[in-house]
């Protein structure tokens, strides 16, 4: 089953093998502009509500941002940077000014890739509930009440998603240490930071699933995270194509911004952020839910006992 899977699509006559993805990929966008305004108002209660755990996100990323000024390399970059700066200005007392600011510039903007990042693969808990289960019933085409949907799956879901954010935010020091020990040893030790680096990755796939799983069955945590797992791995090609996905959508046009914009990088960096405050966030969802609910629904769903 791929990203834009004709699992629910209305029964039909039969249609040629390579025709079903075009008019599934027209689906979507059909559903995404029909569900416009409904998906900006989830995408600005998605950005309000997931604020507290993006904040402790945002602080425990110090750990790599601190990890990142102590190499040698970065402080001779920032540095040299500094000097070129108070060149410019010809006044070299403003050095040590320069330095400084470019420390506390760098220090955030690494503090919130990572934040920003870990929200778009990983999830902010008990608001990603809430999110997926809007986002669910948009990519079934069933009707959502956008606030009261959201309200009800995170008090449903409340302790298993904070739970869930607990073990993430948990997994990240545990990778990101794994990775440091791992990655200064040398030899066949050394080489373990790879297995490190793929069980990130699946670790990452498996949030395709978490979410849209949790608030669809009433289950235990531990088969919660069995089924993620069964799928991330089982359905490697599309969750794969996903993951690629949400990168150029979220990563790839701020570095197109970066490289080619010029004059006009800062107001694009800032077009960028007022999208993803209204609308990007939620696109990605429902891409995100286009790819899992159809497997969900074959596999979890439609085996399923009638009466049940």
């Amino acid at each position: 089953m791929g990203l834009f899977s004709p699992t629910f699509m209305k029964p039909g006559k039969g249609i040629d093998k390579d025709e079903p993805q075009l008019r599934s990929f027209f689906r979507f966008f059909d559903v995404f502009f029909r569900k416009f305004w409904h998906i900006i108002r989830l995408n600005l209660i998605y950005a309000l509500t997931m604020l507290p755990t993006f904040v402790i996100v945002f602080l425990l990323a110090g750990l790599v941002a601190d990890t990142f000024f102590a190499m040698e390399k970065v402080q001779n970059l920032l540095q040299s940077m500094a000097r070129q700066g108070a060149e410019y200005l010809n006044d070299p007392q403003t050095f040590e000014y320069e330095f400084s600011r470019l420390i506390v510039t760098f220090d955030l903007s690494i503090r919130f890739f990572i934040a920003f990042t870990f929200t778009i693969f990983w999830g902010m808990g008990p608001a990603s509930a809430g999110f997926h289960r809007v986002l669910r019933s948009f990519s079934k085409e069933e009707h959502a009440w956008v606030w009261s949907d959201f309200k009800d799956a995170v008090k449903d879901n409340l302790k298993q998603a904070l739970i869930v954010y607990l073990i993430d935010v948990l997994a990240f020091v545990i990778f990101f240490i794994a990775f440091l020990v791992y990655g200064q040893m040398p030899g066949p030790l050394g080489t373990l930071r790879y297995v490190i680096l793929m069980l990130l990755f699946v670790y990452t796939l498996m949030h395709q699933y978490l979410y849209p799983i949790m608030v669809t069955f009433d289950l235990k945590l531990k088969d919660i995270y069995r089924n993620a797992m069964l799928f991330a791995v089982g359905k490697l090609p599309s969750n794969l194509f996903v993951f690629l996905l949400l990168a150029l959508i979220h990563f790839g046009s701020v570095f197109l911004c970066i490289q080619y914009g010029g004059a006009y990088t800062i107001p694009l960096l800032g077009t960028i952020l007022v999208l993803e405050l209204f609308v990007l966030l939620s696109f990605s969802g429902l891409l995100v839910n286009f790819n899992t609910y159809p497997k969900i629904k074959k596999y979890m769903i439609d085996p399923l006992p009638e009466q049940d």
